[in-house]
């Protein structure tokens, strides 16, 4: 935290500040390494990027939640999302798709 905000530990080297376009990013990939490497770039590109790293490689499957008034909006490709909400049972899209949850 600095300054009242907290901030991660993922550094946008567009800026040299902390990344800020997203809050969660997840890649399943063929290895670890790339996995890291895509998830990382996922958390600073955020959803404007999301197409275009999801579309690197065959079979590769992200998601990527950013803040959204109350909730969260997500986007995934290849996983499947359930909230745990009670009562509120939703599958998202495998699409490729945005959807708002709140």
């Amino acid at each position: 935290q600095a300054g009242g905000k907290t901030s991660g530990h993922v550094l946008d080297p567009r800026s040299g500040c902390p990344a800020e376009a997203a809050v969660l990013a997840a890649v399943v990939a063929p290895s670890a390494t790339e996995s890291d490497a895509l998830s990382t770039a996922l958390i600073t590109v955020g959803l404007a990027g999301h197409e275009q790293i999801a579309k690197l490689r065959p079979g590769l499957r992200t998601l990527v939640a950013v803040p959204s008034g109350a909730g969260l909006q997500i986007a995934a490709q290849g996983i499947t999302l359930q909230p745990l909400a009670p009562g509120r049972r939703r599958r998202m899209p495998s699409s490729g798709s945005a959807r708002k949850f709140s």
